[in-house]
């Protein structure tokens, strides 16, 4: 992989789909800003993130037989990269990743995803990869909900770049899988570690409440609930709020 860093980027994504629009992205290019002033996340959200504290990054890639209907696998399979990298760090356990690509530690958000594609006709060209995770940094702004950081699960600070280099090194290796077995490892890595999956909750799906069950995401990576009234609802990222 090559990785190009800076000191100070607006967007890690922007700077990566500029490189697309120019002809100059690589696959597997690695984009990482010490700091990144205009982070984003999914739904519009910002990423808030202390310079030189965390890892904030984009990665280049060309999917290989990944048509744009089935896109989700991509989100799947970086899931399921942050996922292995951070079992070395934190007990396997209390690691999930809450649909469609937030990544928890127990029931704290230690890193985001946002993933945004490139596609001409039925092929994707490109897909950016966007990760904010939280490193070393302790404390965040009162409109940051249940965040926390590798530092303060295990008290310890970290070499962003060792991390940066283990981090891309699993997400790479698990996207490469989904060349082998047309995702289905993937996909069932992905379900292993769902937040609340088969677990009675309660929502908020499209401006009502109910009681369901996670059971799964279905091709094009909507969730899936089973209510306790027996419908199963298919929904969209902002048709769905947990109430936690």
């Amino acid at each position: 992989m090559q990785i190009l860093k800076f000191d100070e980027l607006g967007s890690t994504n922007n700077h990566a789909k500029a490189l697309i629009q120019e002809g100059k992205a690589k696959d597997r290019q690695v984009i990482y800003a010490v700091a990144q002033t205009a982070g984003r996340g999914q739904a519009a959200n910002t990423w808030e993130s202390d310079a030189g504290k965390n890892l904030t990054f984009s990665m280049i890639i060309q999917p290989k037989n990944i048509e744009p209907k089935n896109q989700f696998l991509i989100c799947q399979a970086v899931s399921v990269g942050l996922v292995k990298y951070l079992k070395f760090a934190v007990e396997g356990d209390l690691v999930r990743i809450k649909w469609p690509n937030d990544i928890y530690v127990g029931m704290k958000k230690i890193a985001g995803i946002l993933i945004e594609h490139s596609i001409q006709g039925n092929q994707i060209l490109f897909s950016v990869i966007g990760v904010g995770l939280n490193v070393n940094q302790t404390e965040f702004s009162e409109n940051v909900p249940n965040p926390t950081s590798l530092s303060i699960v295990n008290n310890t600070q970290y070499d962003l770049e060792t991390e940066l280099d283990e981090l891309t090194t699993f997400i790479a290796l698990t996207l490469e899988c989904l060349q082998f077995d047309e995702g289905e490892d993937t996909r069932t890595e992905y379900l292993q570690h769902l937040l609340f999956l088969g677990e009675e909750r309660e929502y908020e799906v499209r401006g009502e409440r109910v009681i369901g069950k996670i059971m799964g995401v279905n091709a094009f990576g909507l969730l899936q609930i089973q209510t306790d009234k027996g419908a199963l609802l298919e929904c969209d990222l902002k048709e769905v709020v947990y109430l936690l």
